[in-house]
């Protein structure tokens, strides 16, 4: 966020709250382009557990970390569902040792990513079964393309063009995962095959918002985002009279 707010990079990737809050401190920057319109947090449970739905958990210990997105806005998670405050107990634990107390079975399952701690624990050979904010009633703008307002007015058809040349990217990586990611690994060797593959696949089903199935990558909601700054501004503090339009445009966005 500092280094394109400072000029240092043309665009950068975050999380749309990122960006919200970043735009509502005085950094110049505008979302241009979706890249996960769903949230990716959920509640990732052991398979074996039996929990299903939302309301298995009732009683159940959950690991989480404190501070962390997921464990913030899960108060309203429980509110959408009609559920108490105290309907979950949580294990507070640090980033690595989430995975582990689940995994040994102290926790029976974690707050986190769908496409991240959610597939760890299945390559780790845990079976698991995620339930996303997003499908329960609480969703906010995953991952988006952003840049300056100051390069939108001073060259906009690069950031039109940016925005195409990503959004083509996606669209083929969508027909050719396999061949996304060898092009992926040439690039960054260390990274992992199957695991890299699985990520891209699970990121896939989060591109598209809800109010959107039939819209084209990239495109972005509305409501979407005045869904993001309205969590922001009741779990996270959030102190802005800026409305949900002023941190994003489609404007970059061809038909």
């Amino acid at each position: 966020m500092q280094a394109v707010a400072a000029g240092s990079d043309m665009f950068g990737l975050a999380d749309g709250t990122a960006i919200i809050a970043g735009a509502a401190h005085g950094a110049p920057v505008h979302a241009v382009m979706g890249i996960m319109d769903r949230s990716p947090n959920g509640v990732i449970v052991r398979r074996d557990s039996g929990i299903t739905t939302i309301q298995g958990l009732q009683g159940k210990t959950i690991s989480a970390t404190t501070g962390e997105a997921g464990l913030v806005v899960f108060p309203a998670v429980l509110r959408s569902q009609k559920l108490p405050a105290d309907f979950v107990r949580f294990l507070r634990v640090d980033g690595a040792t989430k995975l582990v107390v689940v995994l040994e079975k102290q926790a029976a399952g974690l707050l986190g990513g769908v496409e991240n701690q959610a597939l760890i624990l299945e390559q780790r050979g845990l079976p698991v079964t995620t339930m996303l904010y997003s499908d329960l009633g609480v969703n906010s703008i995953g991952l988006a393309i952003f840049t300056t307002t100051d390069l939108e007015k001073r060259n906009p058809d690069l950031v039109k063009r940016f925005v195409a040349a990503t959004r083509a990217s996606y669209e083929l990586a969508a027909q050719q995962p396999e061949e996304a990611v060898k092009a992926l690994l040439a690039a960054r060797p260390t990274l992992e095959s199957a695991l890299s593959l699985a990520q891209l696949r699970t990121g896939m089903t989060l591109m598209k918002s809800t109010y959107g199935r039939d819209r084209p990558i990239g495109w972005m909601a509305q409501q979407d985002w005045d869904d993001t700054l309205a969590l922001m501004k009741e779990y996270q503090g959030l102190e802005t009279t800026l409305p949900a339009a002023s941190f994003w445009t489609d404007a970059y966005m061809a038909p």
